[in-house]
């Protein structure tokens, strides 16, 4: 019962609007962070993880030339995740430029595709997929421990965090089941 209401919860926050989602750079790591279990970062590193995200937005939101761009930032236990669009190929040297500005970052996965930014409606549709992902992998009976972060960009599932290797393709294979995920990408650091 409490997962119900737990799994209804997470769907309805998914439907309320961001006030930040018309900036060219969405700080994801609120919006998608939610972590499944007892999260394995120690304090140190959740708070260096907020202050990348803030940091490495700011840098990247302050740049003229990335006004058009989508990026979303999330960093999991230092490791950085950008994912989102930008308009041209060069830009991307741009983006990875302003990140290694940032203190503690430990290592870079870059997700971003060339093209124009999503729209409105494909963010929103990307929060209810990541609503309705968390809401499967709470609903999951004998779902293993697994510290992750769920973000869902242009119907791709990302997986951020930590966990044994088996334990993420298990994961996996249950989050590619969701209606609406195109794909799953691991970002994982592997415990074993």
């Amino acid at each position: 019962m409490t997962r119900n209401w737990l799994a209804l919860a997470l769907a309805a926050l998914a439907l309320v609007p961001c006030t930040g989602c018309v900036a060219p750079v969405l700080v994801a790591g609120a919006a998608a962070g939610a972590t499944f279990a007892t999260d394995k970062r120690t304090t140190g590193a959740a708070l260096d993880d907020q202050a990348i995200e803030l940091k490495a937005g700011g840098e990247i939101n302050s740049d003229d030339t990335l006004k058009d761009a989508h990026i979303s930032i999330t960093s999991y236990n230092r490791v950085v995740l950008l994912t989102g669009q930008i308009p041209a190929e060069e830009l991307r040297g741009r983006v990875i430029a302003h990140l290694n500005t940032v203190d503690k970052v430990r290592s870079i996965h870059d997700a971003l595709a060339v093209g124009p930014a999503i729209s409105m409606k494909q963010r929103g549709i990307d929060s209810l997929t990541t609503a309705k992902v968390k809401s499967r992998l709470l609903g999951e009976q004998g779902l293993p421990s697994v510290h992750i972060k769920v973000v869902t960009e242009n119907n791709v599932v990302y997986l951020m965090g930590m966990a044994r290797r088996n334990d993420a393709q298990y994961v996996a294979r249950i989050v590619q089941q969701v209606d609406g995920v195109d794909g799953v990408v691991l970002v994982i650091e592997y415990l074993d």
